[in-house]
């Protein structure tokens, strides 16, 4: 079988598998597709964000080949619009898990050369899945800002002509 390949050497079939993927849970998130809220272990708009990350992932590597020219205005827009989603999402879940209310379970351990500990320590493990959270939503800050301040730039060299 010859699948059709973009130029960055993937099939094609993988980025639309996280993009079917992401699209069923999205969905379902959203109550399209009903689900037993009673297998949720948190709110409904996490995994609609899970669905949106999964989704927007599968769709900036399904753009990213058709996105050569990176002076192109429509590719700064949109790559603009995909990855502040994507980060917002992927951020949102982590800090759900870490701040959200309600209890949570963590086990395993953390082993920092002669150093280790093990077993369930929820207070740490809410930490690193908030300071994680907010690393990636400091990232998504700082990629929106870069992007918009690059879009900003086209748009003044445009001008200039």
């Amino acid at each position: 079988m010859n699948d059709p390949q973009p130029s960055y050497g993937a099939p094609l079939w993988f980025p639309l598998i996280f993009i079917i993927v992401g699209l069923l849970i999205t969905l379902a998130g959203l109550g399209v597709i009903p689900i037993d809220p009673a297998s949720l272990q948190g709110p409904r708009w996490l995994l609609t964000a899970f669905g949106i990350m999964f989704l927007f992932g599968g769709l900036s590597v399904l753009a990213a080949p058709q996105m050569k020219n990176k002076d192109s205005l429509v590719r700064n827009i949109l790559q603009l619009f995909i990855v502040t989603i994507m980060l917002s999402s992927f951020s949102a879940i982590f800090l759900w898990v870490g701040f959200g209310p309600g209890e949570r379970h963590f086990t395993g351990g953390i082993s920092l050369g002669p150093l280790s500990t093990s077993g369930a320590n929820d207070k740490l493990g809410r930490w690193m899945f908030g300071g994680f959270g907010l690393l990636i939503a400091l990232v998504t800050l700082y990629s929106f800002a870069a992007q918009v301040w690059k879009i900003v730039d086209l748009i003044a060299r445009r001008m200039e002509e």
